[in-house]
């Protein structure tokens, strides 16, 4: 069964690394939710990863947004890759890849030789997504690239709580109380 791993909050991974400048374009950002110490891009347009593999690696890539999975067979059941799942990857080549707790989320040295060592964890989702469920998607991101993707968005920076309830998601009144009187 082939999973849409975007919807997947275990997983969200995906690989295209062409024409950033023409991501940053097309993805514009609706907002950024602040969370714990960072933030979130709300985007327009989902991020849509295509997927190749290097021997042990799998890199998924959209413009600048990224993902790396590292094979490591592990004899434990009681140790396996996001707890087990079971998920395939449809790769550029049309190729397959079945995974079942042996795929690990892991820059890896051939990530680092095919994008450079400038990969920094990010998240986004979009405004579709988040009202379906108020949950972001981690991703890793080219540093430069994702700071001038950041550096583009010129409006306010909303609360998490505060932005879910702009979506019209349930939210705890406490906690968007607290979240206010912090910003003040």
């Amino acid at each position: 069964m082939m999973l849409n791993l975007r919807k997947m909050i275990f997983l969200c991974i995906k690989f295209k690394f062409n024409s950033t400048d023409k991501k940053m374009k097309d993805n514009n950002i609706i907002a950024m939710d602040k969370f714990n110490d960072k933030e979130a891009f709300v985007l327009k347009n989902p991020i849509e990863l295509k997927y190749k593999r290097y021997g042990d690696t799998i890199i998924g890539t959209d413009g600048f947004f990224v993902d790396s999975l590292r094979y490591e067979k592990v004899p434990s059941h009681h140790s396996q890759a996001f707890a087990g799942r079971q998920f395939q990857i449809k790769l550029e080549n049309g190729d397959i890849v079945k995974c079942a707790g042996d795929w690990w989320d892991q820059i890896t040295e051939k990530t680092i030789e095919i994008l450079g060592s400038n990969i920094i964890a990010t998240t986004a989702g979009t405004i579709e997504d988040l009202k379906r469920c108020y949950v972001f998607c981690g991703y890793y991101g080219i540093r430069n690239k994702i700071k001038e993707f950041r550096e583009s968005y010129k409006d306010k920076i909303y609360g998490y709580w505060e932005y879910s309830k702009i979506l019209g998601c349930s939210v705890p009144e406490h906690l968007l109380k607290k979240e206010m009187e912090k910003k003040s």
